[in-house]
């Protein structure tokens, strides 16, 4: 700390304040958080890995599916290691090499759920049901294809009154009438 003299007064500047003002205290700060959170490599654990369940989570703001398991690879609850997905959703699915053998996408009838471990039956009206997946938002099948979006994003199998409950205006938000709401297929 310097001492300041002008016009005869000398004063001393308060070691909490400086010329620099607050924004010299705020690299230290970053610093300090930094230094003081816990390390967490989350998503980066290959196959043969050890992976925790517990760890299986949606991130907050975006709900996508995230784990110790890396984007190739899910977390098998029964072996705690990380192995191949055994499904995929997407048509180009992320973290893929070129030319690399991707996992089969599910047959009509069939889903592949958040963690892309298999390809599943759809689930029954008053079954559970992961978040978000009640459908496509496309107004037919045919559209779908079109767009490259699978028609087999639904977990839930449509009710028996479908028909009556499919979205037929313009904006197409629901193709067959099943919905998970509140974790539960509807």
């Amino acid at each position: 700390m310097v001492a300041i003299t002008f016009g005869g007064c000398t004063s001393v500047p308060h070691p909490y304040h400086s010329s620099a003002g607050p924004m010299l205290h705020l690299p230290t700060t970053l610093l300090f958080l930094f230094l003081s959170s816990p390390f967490v490599n989350a998503g980066d654990v290959g196959k043969g890995g050890t992976c925790q369940v517990n760890n299986n989570r949606l991130q907050l703001g975006t709900y996508e599916f995230s784990s110790d398991c890396n984007p190739l690879t899910f977390c098998n609850p029964q072996t705690g290691k990380c192995e191949e997905k055994g499904c995929r959703r997407d048509e180009f699915p992320f973290g893929y090499s070129p030319g690399a053998a991707l996992p089969a996408r599910c047959e009509d009838g069939h889903f592949c759920p958040d963690e892309q471990d298999r390809c599943q039956e759809k689930m029954p009206v008053g079954s559970d049901c992961q978040l978000n997946r009640d459908g496509t938002m496309v107004s037919s099948p045919q559209a779908a294809k079109k767009l490259l979006i699978s028609t087999r994003l639904d977990e839930c199998q449509p009710p028996p009154d479908a028909k009556d409950l499919k979205d037929t205006s313009p904006h197409g938000l629901n193709v067959d009438g099943a919905v998970c709401l509140n974790f539960k297929c509807m």
